[in-house]
């Protein structure tokens, strides 16, 4: 069928969590159901000495052997090490592909498009940057806004010189949302004029009406003991780490002690969690805040279907905000910050948005959900479900195909 498709990617999904890895391997899925050859490239800490090739469910998988301690700290030496494993992997697919194809490739992380678009960028008939959070910018989110020290400088300013590279040699960059395309127009204006295209993220077409389901009913399924009671119930479902803001949700939970009887479930893992874990004992909310862990994807709508609300904290930098589209397919209403998309996908329920990204401002909206009556909270279920089915899977991976393979110029 038609014309390959190269997708880089630093991890599959099944390897490693993250919001722009499950995007580029469900799209990759998506695209082998449908006929079309796929390959795919990855890091992988288990594919020593070279390039590891799999056929996972039509996808032709090749792994690299990612940089020892790969997701740390960015230096000279990974990303040369990503770079010659990136290289073999395009190498081999060349072979597989012969002299005369001319493949389609498109980016889901900016390291992996880079090397790719380096390789094959003479063979490729289109290169596609699908830009799911901006490079240098998520960089200097997860350093919460500060640098400290030259080997940070310097790692900063390597990444917004391979992100002017990148754009430069695009045909089309990607954009999950108008905040995502602003930030990038603003830094690289030259570089991406006249490439921008947006297509948004995705939820799952739900097996069931989850309104048909009580909210004590989805705690029982969840067979967590943390979950009895006849207490209030926000959840949130983040990556541990200051730029998702979790330390300012337990900071407003402080304030929100003497409240209504309540319970914040906390699920997701990342390097703060331990960071976390103490400052809920200091602040003395250890009968309040429960640390859930990684979510089984097979159970994770019953996680957003128990929940009485989902609170979405974000400090900076969220250039979409699933999470909120997810809870919404479930009837769950939504608390959130108003930083980068997330007003962008709130839609018409913004007076879900607190008025900053304070834990005051967080507690504040919290204070007001703990007031409203049982049909108050109940009352826009099927609305927020209706709003959800917008962004339905397939739809929004069909438009991405018709985008990345030059049937559609702007989504």
């Amino acid at each position: 069928m038609s014309q390959p498709l190269i997708i880089g990617c630093n991890a599959w999904y099944e390897d490693e969590m993250g919001g722009a890895y499950r995007i580029a391997s469900e799209f990759a899925l998506h695209c082998a159901r449908k006929g079309r050859e796929v390959h795919f490239v990855a890091a992988h800490g288990q594919a020593p000495g070279g390039v590891h090739y799999t056929l996972r469910k039509g996808v032709n998988l090749w792994r690299y052997e990612s940089p020892r301690e790969s997701g740390g700290e960015k230096s000279p030496v990974k990303l040369w090490s990503h770079w010659q494993g990136i290289h073999r992997a395009a190498r081999a697919i060349a072979g597989r592909l012969g002299s005369n194809s001319r493949p389609v490739v498109n980016g889901h992380t900016e390291l992996q498009y880079w090397g790719l678009s380096h390789s094959l960028g003479k063979k490729a008939a289109r290169k596609v940057l699908s830009v799911h959070s901006p490079f240098s910018d998520e960089y200097l989110a997860q350093k919460n806004g500060t640098l400290g020290g030259f080997p940070q400088y310097w790692a900063h300013f390597l990444l917004k010189a391979i992100e002017k590279h990148i754009y430069s040699v695009s045909d089309t960059v990607q954009c999950d949302s108008e905040f995502t395309a602003q930030v990038i127009s603003k830094k690289f204006p030259n570089e991406v004029k006249g490439k921008l295209a947006l297509c948004p993220g995705y939820v799952e077409r739900r097996a069931e009406d989850l309104t048909h389901i009580t909210r004590i009913g989805a705690r029982e399924r969840l067979r967590d003991m943390r979950w009895q009671g006849e207490s209030t119930y926000f959840l949130t479902l983040r990556r541990l780490v200051p730029r998702t803001g979790v330390d300012s949700l337990i900071r407003a939970v402080s304030l929100l002690k003497q409240t209504a009887p309540f319970k914040v479930m906390i699920a997701g893992e990342g390097p703060c969690r331990t960071e976390y874990e103490k400052l809920t004992i200091e602040l003395g909310l250890s009968d309040k805040i429960h640390f859930l862990g990684a979510v089984p994807d097979e159970t994770l709508a019953f996680y957003y279907r128990a929940a009485d609300c989902f609170v979405l904290p974000t400090r900076a930098l969220e250039c979409f905000g699933l999470v909120i589209l997810e809870s919404f397919a479930s009837g769950t209403p939504v608390i959130a910050t108003p930083n980068g998309a997330i007003p962008e996908v709130m839609g018409p329920y913004t007076q879900g948005l607190a008025r900053d990204n304070t834990p005051e401002a967080i507690a504040e909206r919290m204070r007001q959900f703990l007031a409203a009556t049982p049909a108050v909270r109940e009352s826009g279920q099927a609305s927020f479900i209706e709003y959800a089915a917008g962004y339905e899977k397939n739809k929004v991976l069909d438009r991405l195909e018709a985008l990345v393979m030059g049937n559609s110029s702007a989504v």
